[in-house]
């Protein structure tokens, strides 16, 4: 499995109750992969009441980029609800995130966790967190006036 990949996982529900198997997309660096047998991934869900907001990522099955992550509806990837795994749950892999939604996908990640994902050196310092404004089109937000 690599970054961007869409998986059908068994998806632990926030409350701890068992949950249920839904896609999900691995978030985590390739870097780790063959190293762990865990892999960190963010919900996807058909629930589009949050596709604009700056920690979601609105994947649109009318592109070519949407049709290649395998999904079957229009569906919002939530950088809100990221959880970890162990690679074995991973039924199949569906599809993957084009480049382009991958790294709109980075920009999306940083507007869910806030100030220390946004800053260049990775502490809140004088930086703040990329408002809607600047997320734009990158996270599917849009842009106040």
């Amino acid at each position: 499995m690599s970054r961007g990949d869409v998986i059908l996982v068994q998806f632990p529900h926030p409350s701890g109750a068992r949950g249920k198997k839904r896609p999900a997309v691995v978030v985590q660096s390739d870097a780790y992969a063959g190293h762990v047998r865990t892999v960190v991934c963010a919900e996807v869900t058909t629930n589009l009441t949050m596709a604009s907001d700056a920690a979601c990522l609105f994947i649109d099955l009318t592109t070519p980029e949407g049709k290649a992550t395998g999904l079957l509806t229009e569906s919002v990837v939530s950088c809100l609800l990221l959880v970890l795994v162990y690679e074995d749950t991973v039924s199949q892999v569906l599809g993957t995130l084009s480049p382009a939604l991958l790294a709109r996908l980075d920009n999306c990640l940083q507007g869910g966790a806030g100030p220390a994902l946004s800053s260049p050196h990775g502490s809140s310092g004088d930086q703040s967190v990329m408002s809607n404004r600047e997320c734009g089109d990158d996270c599917g937000a849009t842009a106040a006036s």
